[in-house]
């Protein structure tokens, strides 16, 4: 017998479940047109779902055209791919549809319409990507969608949230309702009970479709690699059967094995790295704190949080499979990769990393925790940390709300006034020190004690990016003290 699991996307008699999500394609009343978002984690099923709903369209009314944005960099590459799945869409081959490669995107969806006479279906995945295209573009394709009033429905792992910082109004109304934005989380037991049986084709004794769904949290991608694997090494392949000790034991060699693979393939390592800075922090605790009662455990977070976002980011993590019910870590791949991993790192340097690279993008609220946050590591008696903290606040602070600035300013500076350490300042920390001369908060006092810092043999040649320097308006008088770095040294001021 052929392997029947798979582990790149399916659709068809392969598919198993999502039909509420699936329903809400197939019953669209005629006359409306709708646009939804699908966030999931990752490996959770984005694509296959969207292959899936195409092939239920209707073949009488509907028109359906898929558009992948993975490896689109540029409006070009999107033009291009937007060109590619038009002319490999089966319906429109099918009713022998041409289309014009040479007109705009919204010319082209328009003649579709009109050429068609059908309702037109824009499936697209990878939709994180849309937020590297630019403010401009973005308007230009949003109000395309618009206009043409094709049923859009966009696929995409938790980092098409960036659009909030290149084009907020695609996640807002008019053009996208809150309701229709749908998380997508693990299978429920029915469904993965006919993904692991493969509809009944192999026989799988209750007790270990019950294992499996445990140790996997109902995770499609984890229980592919693991039946698959099982499939290959248990020979099942001879006679359909599971053997009846082939998961009971999370720590034997083949689970092991099946971790070893996963992690090479950097899925769970994504899987944490999608996650919020408040989301990663809370993965954490509940690794530590497995038997603790929610109660006990909010007391573990940041009391400064208030409780709907910390109940937001809670439910969140729930939906899109990261923790059970129960509050537990949902999968024995999690837990093994956060068994490995070393929790202060987590929780200081790699969580700094994070907030720097995610504030634009992230509710207020979600932004006054990551600056609480990075307050409270610059006081850090570690160097790494309270170093990666100080370069942390240089790159947030674009973001921060007005009331904050002053206080991070004071912050940062303080923590680079009393570092002793002789090691050349990095590019990020150049930049705080940069935002520090910029403030109005800051005494010229002040100023030229951290310009007295600068003034080292060993700082004298660190260099700073004139264009990351560009985006920050409040700089203007003292930039000058900044460039040239190879030969001058920052004069002094009086």
């Amino acid at each position: 017998m052929k392997n029947p699991y798979t582990l790149g996307p399916v659709y068809g008699e392969k598919f198993y479940g999502r039909r509420e999500l699936i329903g809400l394609i197939n019953n669209i009343p005629s006359g409306e047109n709708r646009r939804m978002l699908i966030v999931g984690a990752c490996r959770m099923g984005n694509t296959s779902l969207l292959k899936q709903m195409e092939s239920e369209l209707n073949p009488n009314s509907d028109v359906g055209i898929s558009l992948s944005l993975e490896g689109v960099n540029t409006r070009e590459d999107f033009k291009n791919s937007f060109e590619m799945a038009c002319g490999s869409s089966k319906s429109l081959q099918n009713n022998n549809v041409k289309f014009d490669r040479t007109k705009d995107i919204q010319s082209i969806l328009s003649d579709l319409q009109k050429t068609d006479k059908r309702r037109l279906f824009l499936f697209i995945d990878n939709a994180e990507n849309l937020a590297k295209l630019g403010e401009r573009f973005l308007r230009t394709l949003r109000v395309s969608f618009e206009e043409t009033q094709v049923n859009l429905t966009l696929a995409a792992s938790q980092e098409i949230y960036k659009l909030r910082e290149v084009s907020p109004d695609w996640l807002k109304p008019p053009f996208l309702d809150e309701s229709w934005i749908y998380q997508l989380g693990p299978l429920d037991n029915q469904e993965s009970e006919k993904l692991i049986t493969q509809n009944q084709q192999i026989k799988v004794p209750y007790e270990i479709v019950r294992e499996i769904q445990e140790q996997t949290g109902n995770h499609p991608h984890f229980i592919q690699l693991l039946c698959t694997t099982l499939f290959e090494k248990s020979g099942i392949h001879r006679n359909r059967v599971f053997p009846k000790n082939s998961v009971s034991d999370p720590q034997n060699i083949l689970w092991k094995g099946i971790y070893n693979k996963a992690n090479q393939l950097g899925i769970i390592e994504q899987l944490y790295h999608l996650l919020s800075p408040l989301q990663q922090e809370i993965i954490v605790r509940i690794f530590e704190k497995e038997s603790m009662n929610i109660d006990e455990f909010r007391e573990e977070i940041d009391k400064s949080i208030d409780e709907g976002t910390f109940q937001s980011s809670l439910n969140a993590l729930k939906e899109l499979g990261y923790i059970s019910k129960n509050y537990r870590i949902s999968n024995y791949f999690l837990r093994e990769w956060l068994t490995n991993q070393d929790k202060d790192y987590l929780l200081s340097i790699r969580l700094l990393d994070k907030i720097s690279t995610d504030l634009g993008h992230t509710k207020e609220k979600e932004r006054r925790y990551a600056y609480r946050k990075t307050k409270s590591e610059i006081k850090s008696d570690n160097p790494k940390v309270k170093k990666a903290a100080i370069e942390t606040m240089g790159a947030i602070f674009y973001y921060l709300p007005d009331e904050l600035k002053e206080d991070a300013l004071k912050n940062a500076f303080w923590s680079i006034l009393s570092d002793e350490s002789e090691e050349p300042l990095e590019f990020k920390e150049i930049v705080a020190i940069v935002l520090i001369f910029s403030s109005p908060h800051l005494s010229k006092e002040q100023k030229r004690q951290t310009m007295e810092i600068l003034d080292k043999p060993n700082l004298r040649k660190v260099k700073v990016v004139d264009d990351f320097l560009k985006q920050y308006k409040e700089i203007s008088e003292y930039t000058e003290y900044f460039r040239n770095w190879d030969t001058v040294i920052p004069p002094k001021i009086d």
